[in-house]
């Protein structure tokens, strides 16, 4: 991020309680994390934000790069699927990180989620997990 001069954005609440593998839950927001660098330009904006509603812990990281194509939505989570690279981009992908990091998400009983307005509009990922009570 810092080579491509990316703004990183981060805004947590305090106390986040959540029942998971902490290895794999790093990895979900760091693929997240990284594809929203990859695709977006050089001084652009990410954002990273946990918070809680009800019970649910709710991670969210935004972009304002490349966006997604709207017929290209229902099928981001899917093994080997990717969208068209900007040209700077060296680090194409395999086109499995969104399937794993959707699949390491709903083994924590949570989900994920993509929104985008399309082209040239940026994308948001939501991640949902189940809060716990903090042990005393």
């Amino acid at each position: 991020m810092d080579g491509r001069r990316l703004y990183l954005d981060v805004a947590v609440a305090d106390s986040i309680w959540v029942n998971g593998d902490r290895g794999r839950l790093v990895q979900v927001i760091s693929n997240l994390l990284n594809n929203a660098a990859k695709f977006t330009d050089p001084g652009g904006r990410i954002e990273l934000s946990a918070t809680t509603r009800g019970t649910d812990a709710i991670i969210v990281v935004r972009d304002n790069g490349i966006g997604i194509e709207e017929d290209l939505l229902p099928t981001v989570f899917d093994l080997f699927k990717q969208g068209s690279r900007p040209q700077h981009s060296r680090n194409g992908g395999l086109g499995i990180g969104l399937t794993l990091a959707r699949r390491l998400v709903e083994l924590h009983h949570g989900a994920i989620q993509v929104y985008s307005a399309g082209r040239d509009r940026g994308s948001e990922f939501v991640v949902t997990l189940p809060t716990v009570v903090p042990p005393e």
